[in-house]
Order: structure tokens, then C-alpha cells, then sequence
């Protein structure tokens, strides 16, 4: 249950109207605050990390908005106070949509948008923390100069960001939000990150397994045509676990985590790892 006034506090302080019809704690360091009389809906971002996501989502209204039949909300103000901060939007109706819809594969809300080629030499031209480095270097080793289409995408695709609204599908949390990214990340997110979440919770699915089965059901989601569907699951993969691991390896971050979570992270990362062995010989 969160602090209300604290959040009372905080929405002052960020000159955003201070009547909260609900506040819901997201995690330790989120709040999400619906405002009374149709005010809007704030996110209280109550850590550094969850701030620095904050400008990320910032920049992102910034952007282009998302393809149709997608949406989202307007950006009404935000707010930066260094060690926490909020982003204050317009309030929309509509139902989140339920993990079933996750298996019913869609494209992108970016994939519509002007894109690029660039090779992978490119794309993975940083190095990256010690566990899936390796894993970058064969893909660099075996697909360097290969070409790969990139453009804007929502880096958060999943089915819990979507709302059902009257409207068209209402597209929410852009903190991951990338300008130029490899276009098949949000398509591939938005069917293979649940079913290895729940890979993970279980904790039954041996890597050995699940890599073999990712490739054609990879090929399947990817856009008819799609030159190398291996290429494309292997660079979702290593950039989600990248993400997860950086964070992991932040305590300030991972300690905002309660224990159970945590470990459900380490075993999707340890999951990923084995399945980039068997999807990148």
C-alpha cells in the first residue's frame, strides 16, 4: 500500500493536482496515481533507476506516436527531482487485455514506421556484461556485415501494456522505448517473453529444449520473408537478458526486488543463456 501522503506531497511538489481517486504501488518504486474528477494518471517514479526510466518515457512522447489501430495516452507534464520523479498523462478507459492474448501472435505498434537496415556489427557494437558476451561475439563472428531492419520500437511490448479501450488499443509504459532498434524486438516480445517468463516460474523447461523450439516458433511470428529468423531470436534474446542482467548487477536496483522475484530473474537469465547456446551454435 502506498504512502498517500507522501504522494500528496510529491504531486505538489511536481505542480500535478493533488486529489488521488487511486494510488497503486507497480513496485518499491513505482506508484500509479489516478487523479480525481478526470485529471489524469501519474507515475510516481520514487528511485533514481525508476527516474532515469522516467526520462526514457519522456522522450519517448517526444516521438513519433505508435501505428494504428495503436494508441496512446496524451503527455500532460512531467516532473524531475533527481532521486525520484513523475510523468502526469491523460487518463483512458479500457481493460488490460489477459495473457491469452499473447498467443495470438501481432505485429509491432512501430512496425509500420520508417525504418533502416543496419548490420549487426552495428547493432551489437558495444560489449556487453560477461555472461552473454560470449554469446555476442559468435553473433558478430557469423553475422557481422548481415543486414537487419530497424526503426522505433515500444521495448515493452507485452500484454499488460495494452488496454482494450473503446477507442483502439491503447499502448502504455514506454520506458523502454528505443528510436532505432531492430523492428521484430516488439513482434517476437510480445509472445516469446511470456511463455519464457512461465518457463521461468516453473523452472521445468530445460534450455537443451526450449532452444530447438523457439527457432520455428520464432519463424512463424517474424513477417513472411524474414531472411534469418535465427538472427532475429538471438538478438531478442540477448537484448532482453542484457537489460535483466544489468539490472541484477546494480544492488541498488536489484535489492528493490522482493525474493521471489529476483529469483524468477535469475532463472529466466540463466534460461536464455542456455538457449542462446543451442539458437547460436
Amino acid at each position: 500500500m502506498p504512502d498517500l501522503d507522501r504522494c500528496v506531497s510529491l504531486l505538489a511538489a511536481a505542480g500535478i493536482p493533488c486529489a488521488i481517486e487511486r494510488a497503486d504501488l507497480i513496485d518499491p518504486a513505482k506508484v500509479a496515481i489516478r487523479l480525481a474528477d478526470g485529471q489524469g494518471f501519474v507515475k510516481l517514479a520514487l528511485h533514481p533507476h525508476a527516474n532515469a526510466l522516467t526520462h526514457r518515457e519522456v522522450a519517448a512522447y517526444a516521438g513519433p506516436p505508435p501505428c494504428p489501430p495503436f494508441r496512446r495516452p496524451r503527455l500532460l507534464g512531467s516532473h524531475d527531482q533527481g532521486d525520484w520523479g513523475a510523468i502526469w498523462l491523460t487518463f483512458e478507459a479500457g481493460r488490460v487485455l489477459t495473457r491469452w492474448h499473447a498467443l495470438s501472435p501481432r505485429p509491432g505498434p512501430y512496425e509500420a514506421a520508417p525504418s533502416v537496415l543496419l548490420p549487426v556489427r552495428l547493432i551489437l557494437g558495444v560489449p556487453l556484461p560477461p555472461r552473454f558476451e560470449k554469446h555476442r561475439l559468435r553473433l558478430l563472428d557469423r553475422f557481422a556485415d548481415e543486414p537487419v531492419r530497424c526503426g522505433p520500437i515500444h521495448g515493452d511490448f507485452v500484454y499488460w501494456n495494452v488496454l482494450d479501450a473503446p477507442g483502439g488499443p491503447l499502448l502504455l509504459d514506454y520506458e523502454y522505448f528505443e528510436p532505432q532498434a531492430p523492428s521484430s524486438q516488439d513482434r517476437l516480445q510480445w509472445t516469446l517473453l511470456p511463455l519464457l517468463r512461465r518457463a521461468a516460474i516453473w523452472g521445468l523447461v530445460p534450455a537443451r529444449l526450449a532452444g530447438p523450439a523457439l527457432v520455428p516458433l520464432a519463424a512463424l511470428l517474424l513477417p513472411r520473408g524474414t531472411a534469418r529468423p535465427r538472427l532475429e531470436l538471438a538478438l531478442f534474446l540477448l537484448r532482453y537478458a542484457t537489460r535483466l542482467e544489468e539490472q541484477q548487477a546494480e544492488p541498488g536496483i536489484a535489492d528493490l526486488y522482493a525474493r521471489p522475484t529476483r529469483r524468477i530473474r535469475q532463472r529466466l537469465l540463466a534460461l536464455i543463456d542456455g538457449i542462446l547456446e543451442k539458437v547460436v551454435p
